[in-house]
């Protein structure tokens, strides 16, 4: 019972307060000289000795309540460290995995480079992981972070840290970790997280790409790690599946010149400084004008002509390939719109805009906007699109197909093309690289496959196409094989919009000429 402080406290204040009434007694008796035998007898010689009796009461009911007061301070104070430690864990810790957070992750590398350390840091992002979340919920998502936490948790125990910085991306921070040790440590966390994972009674598979960057105490900062491993996770994106890659001062330079070119292409749009240009698809036998492919093109202020290739990439990762890819296509369906029926207008489409959730609507409002019916647009993809997941892409091919729009399948042979590609996505036409063209003249066995991917289009029942054409030569060969459609500069060059009536007047004079010519 006494180990309360308020007891405590209410007893000291007793014994103290009896120190009052026995000093009163002392001071009658041996300074005054006064005989009494009993308190009722001391209280009759000075009233005041009844009062100063109280004191023990007084003291120990007022020790009492400092007693209350200062145990409820310091129940205050200790539930106030334990709220400052539980702080530091939410400070420090994530909350879904447990992990370490950016914060965590700042203050070990600065420890690290204040010891003089050096190491590598893994910084890991997830594939598909946006595609999980929106199809399969959240809460999948969520648990898949979990579980993948574990996972990879396990691997780099005793080798290093795994920390989560937010949504999808995980660090790995190898403290003495040299490049071999980087990169055998990459290969074993990419093989972990492709195999896959049972998650609320569904099978979830996912990869990763892994940018690796060094740390030093000259480094300045964990900002710096971080912006460079995220450069170094750039370029693993850029390879297909699992892969992992390391920065080189290369990179910084090739990332500031890519900031430069994005900034040039906003103000680009700002201004309307894109625009197309129109080169002829003709059919084969005839020689018939069937439609126009729509090429992009950039008059830039300083640079002059600047061509897709120089530009198209850069807005792909910068994102501004959206609003740039949707005003490309209103422009080429306004302007399609003039041309006689049922001359078709194909326009190239980035995968990045493909996978955008507007995609669909935008195509349908460039449709919209023109008047142009549906089944005079194609819209063209490389074989990239392939890279993506086949239902994610299969739901926008469906919407797109029921509206009348169709597709080409651009640069065919050259990327990720296989034979059940084609069987899972409905394409009108196949396209074939460019390079064909010139290759199967010289080379056999380049004729030979041309013939067969001829042959596949036609068992799927695809109007073929082949791009590059520049000589007469090139051109009985493809015919000879069996294509359907032809374009190159053996027949035209990109025209500018201003100049497509009077080619179009021309190739009807021409047309009709033949037609007299042969009656």
């Amino acid at each position: 019972m006494f180990d309360r402080a308020e007891t405590r406290y209410a007893i000291f204040g007793v014994l103290f307060g009896l120190m009052f009434p026995a000093g009163s007694v002392a001071f009658e008796r041996y300074v005054i000289g006064s005989q009494f035998s009993s308190l009722g007898e001391l209280f009759a010689l000075n009233p005041i000795h009844a009062i100063v009796c109280m004191a023990p009461f007084v003291l120990g009911f007022t020790f009492w309540r400092l007693g209350v007061t200062y145990a409820r301070v310091q129940a205050q104070m200790h539930r106030a460290q334990e709220a400052e430690q539980d702080l530091s864990l939410i400070v420090k810790t994530d909350t879904l995995t447990g992990r370490g957070n950016r914060y965590s992750l700042r203050q070990d590398i600065r420890a690290l480079e204040k010891d003089g350390s050096s190491g590598r840091v893994l910084l890991i992002d997830l594939d598909k992981f946006k595609f999980i979340n929106d199809t399969l919920g959240h809460h999948v998502g969520d648990a898949l972070l979990v579980s993948l936490s574990e996972r990879v948790g396990d691997i780099v125990a005793g080798k290093g840290a795994l920390y989560r910085l937010g949504g999808d991306e995980f660090v790995v921070l190898c403290n003495n970790c040299d490049d071999e040790g980087a990169a055998e440590l990459a290969g074993r966390i990419g093989e972990a997280v492709s195999q896959p994972f049972d998650i609320c009674n569904t099978r979830v598979t996912c990869g990763c790409s892994i940018g690796i960057a060094a740390f030093s105490p000259e480094t300045p900062g964990m900002s710096v790690v971080l912006a460079r491993a995220d450069l170094a996770l750039y370029e693993a994106k850029q390879t297909f599946g699992n892969a992992y890659n390391f920065y080189t001062e290369e990179m910084s330079r090739e990332a500031e010149t890519r900031m430069q070119m994005e900034t040039a292409i906003r103000m680009g749009m700002e201004r309307d400084e894109f625009f197309l240009e129109f080169q002829p698809i003709l059919g084969v036998e005839a020689k018939k004008l069937r439609g126009f492919e729509a090429l992009a093109r950039w008059h830039h202020p300083e640079q002059g002509l600047v061509m897709p290739t120089a530009f198209i990439p850069i807005a792909e990762i910068s994102g501004t390939i959206i609003p740039l890819g949707e005003k490309l296509l209103q422009m080429a369906c306004a302007e399609a719109i003039k041309w006689p029926t049922p001359l078709t207008v194909s326009v190239n489409v980035s995968v990045e805009q493909f996978k955008h959730r507007l995609f669909v609507d935008q195509v349908r409002g460039a449709l919209d906007a023109s008047g142009l019916a549906p089944g005079r647009l194609i819209l063209e993809m490389t074989e990239s699109i392939f890279a993506l997941d086949t239902d994610m892409i299969r739901e926008t091919f469906d919407q797109l197909h029921r509206l009348g729009v169709r597709f080409a399948l651009d640069d065919f042979g050259t990327g990720y093309s296989s034979i059940n590609h084609l069987r899972q996505l409905d394409f009108d036409y196949l396209k074939l690289d460019g390079s064909f063209a010139t290759s199967m003249i010289d080379d056999p066995r380049e004729h030979r496959l041309v013939q067969t991917i001829i042959d596949l289009a036609q068992h799927f029942d695809l109007e073929t196409s082949a791009e590059g054409i520049e000589t007469p030569e090139q051109f009985e060969s493809m015919r000879a094989s069996g294509i359907s459609e032809a374009q190159g500069f053996l027949f035209a060059h990109p025209l500018s919009a201003d100049v497509i009536a009077s080619y179009l007047e021309n190739d009807q004079k021409t047309r009709s000429e033949e037609d007299k010519g042969a009656a």
